[in-house]
């Protein structure tokens, strides 16, 4: 699967035009669909689980970014940094195999917390591809200040 085709640069287009205001009708901003939903919605993957959807992410994009942080120094945010869907699957590999030779597999509760990062989605990932249940909490977070 070719990503341009499929992820565009523009993700949004007009499907439909504005409507003003008339009478006791309110007015209406135009109408956008995600550019690959113009012509109609697409097919869903072939998966039935996030795991699936997930590696199926993955061969599909693999050299494509995946997730995205900015690395903080001297309290000033950097340049955003990326791993790939291919960097970012070798990391939940990893991070499963090190749960598994813990013992922990199939139906052990782990319990993950932590802010929304890299590590937390990698875990996520690792939780749906061990099925271990889910026992993610969310961590309270700082937003950056703007850049």
């Amino acid at each position: 699967m070719d990503a341009a085709a499929v992820m565009p640069r523009n993700f949004l287009v007009s499907v439909g035009d504005a409507r003003p205001a008339s009478g006791d009708r309110p007015s209406a901003s135009r109408i956008y669909r995600n550019a690959v939903a113009v012509d109609g919605f697409p097919a869903p993957l072939p998966a039935t689980t996030l795991y699936e959807l997930f590696q199926a992410s993955v061969a599909a994009f693999g050299p494509e970014r995946c997730l995205g942080w900015r690395p903080i120094i001297d309290g000033k945010p950097q340049a955003y940094e990326w791993l790939t869907y291919t960097e970012t699957a070798a990391r939940v590999d990893a991070a499963a195999s090190g749960l598994a030779g813990l013992g922990l597999g199939s139906g052990a509760r782990v319990g993950v917390y932590g802010v929304n990062c890299v590590e937390w989605m990698v875990a996520l990932q690792v939780r749906s591809s061990t099925r271990t249940p889910p026992a993610l909490l969310h961590a309270q977070q700082q937003s950056l200040p703007p850049s």
